[in-house]
């Protein structure tokens, strides 16, 4: 176990910020629908790895898991409705709830930031993760910088994907 975490944390020191990348996206299709599925790397991470290996914490999953924001646009009885849900992975095991704050660099569905607080840090497949969604009338082209602060377990955790 300990040379499972030594090997973790000496590649995430190792590896560049995934921050410094553009998001990572790709498209699907499921019936007339097209989803664009886009990932954003944690730029905390490295500092998170850090706090593990001085303050190590059973409950520590990594943090080298990006954040994902799904888009969708859809027409329903003449109105065009856009659709982005976005799926933030937890590092503790332990942790409940999760505050998520999504930015635009222009105004999307009334404003630049939209936060949710004390969002239930659900499993999805195996990864405890906290969704948050937003529904609009309008089409937004870039993808959301995410910040989250998970809390409720053991320890709290702060993460920037951007």
């Amino acid at each position: 176990m300990r040379t499972d975490m030594q090997l973790l944390i000496f590649f995430c020191l190792a590896t560049p910020p995934l921050a410094a990348e553009p998001p990572s996206c790709s498209v699907e299709e499921s019936g007339t629908t097209k989803f664009e599925i886009c990932e954003r790397g944690d730029k905390n991470c490295p500092a998170l790895v850090a706090e593990q290996v001085k303050a190590p914490s059973p409950k520590w999953r990594g943090c080298a898991w990006p954040a994902r924001v799904y888009r969708a646009h859809s027409t329903s009885v003449g109105l065009d409705i856009f659709y982005t849900s976005v799926d933030v992975p937890a590092s503790f095991s332990d942790s409940e709830r999760m505050d998520v704050t999504l930015t635009f660099e222009s105004a999307y569905c009334g404003a630049k930031t939209h936060s949710w607080k004390n969002v239930q840090i659900v499993v999805h497949d195996g990864f405890p993760i906290a969704k948050v969604s937003l529904v609009c009338g309008q089409m937004q082209s870039e993808v959301p910088a995410i910040d989250a602060t998970e809390k409720g377990g053991s320890k709290t955790a702060t993460h920037a994907y951007k």
